[in-house]
């Protein structure tokens, strides 16, 4: 793995999450713990970094389970045989893999996508229209209760009103917001979170021209290199734009 591009992954999804949760504590040097007020392990990590001890491990596992609070452990696949029994121990259980990715701005390819009539708008000034999308997108808990969206949407326009530089788009049918995307600016990099596309309208190329729009203001911007944590369905996508494989992360979730 590449020092220096995982230094600015780490660097960049610091920047993300220390917006986005209200409290960020970092135990050690390669332990950190981002928490929220809800008790949804879906706003609530460990991320364990190369270098991590067990007693920086159990100590950020009883921050969390004191406060009766579910969470998520994130780690680099590389250590999971110096803490696969650890964590069975603790009491997680597995929760999948997703991919760590980079593009080097000046090596993006713009891939061909359908062209359907869209429009793509930032929507910082109203976060409900970047938000629809990921009800079905990343669908969570009973389709009828907006509590977990609710509560992502205060955490974001909290950012924003603490001078945040994230940017939220929505990309536009007729009207109707279907695709979302997350990005944030840290100097010359910049991270993708929430891509996401209803289900409704999955498989006519919004996604993909969404990215090809955000990639060209990142351009614009003077940014050198973007990163995003892809699941093992977005992989096929992002690698047509020109992102490469960086390392994989494990996640553990504990409730």
């Amino acid at each position: 793995m590449d020092a220096q591009l995982y230094k600015e992954f780490k660097i960049v999804e610091k920047a993300f999450w220390s917006e986005i949760c209200e409290n960020n504590i970092r135990i050690g040097d390669h332990t950190h713990c981002f928490m929220t007020p809800m008790d949804a392990p879906i706003f609530n990590f460990i991320y364990l970094r190369q270098g991590a001890t067990e007693g920086a491990f159990q100590q950020a596992s009883t921050l969390f389970s004191s406060q009766k609070k579910g969470h998520i452990l994130i780690l680099p696949e590389s250590l999971l045989p110096e803490f696969e029994e650890i964590i069975k121990n603790a009491g997680y259980t597995g929760d999948g893999m997703t991919t760590a990715m980079y593009l080097t701005l000046s090596e993006a390819v713009y891939p061909s996508y359908r062209n359907n009539p869209c429009d793509i708008i930032l929507t910082n000034h109203n976060l409900e229209q970047w938000a629809h999308p990921l009800k079905t997108a990343f669908p969570v808990g009973d389709d009828s209760d907006d509590t977990i969206v609710n509560e992502y949407i205060r955490y974001h326009q909290k950012a924003l009103d603490n001078g945040a530089t994230i940017f939220h788009y929505a990309l536009l049918v007729e009207g109707q917001p279907v695709s979302s995307l997350t990005l944030t600016l840290h100097d010359k990099l910049a991270r993708f979170d929430d891509i996401g596309t209803d289900v409704a309208y999955q498989g006519n190329g919004y996604a993909t021209h969404l990215i090809k729009h955000v990639l060209e203001f990142c351009r614009e911007q003077g940014v050198e290199r973007c990163f995003l944590d892809a699941s093992a369905d977005g992989l096929a996508l992002y690698r047509k734009f020109g992102f490469k494989s960086l390392f994989n992360y494990l996640s553990f979730i504990k409730e």
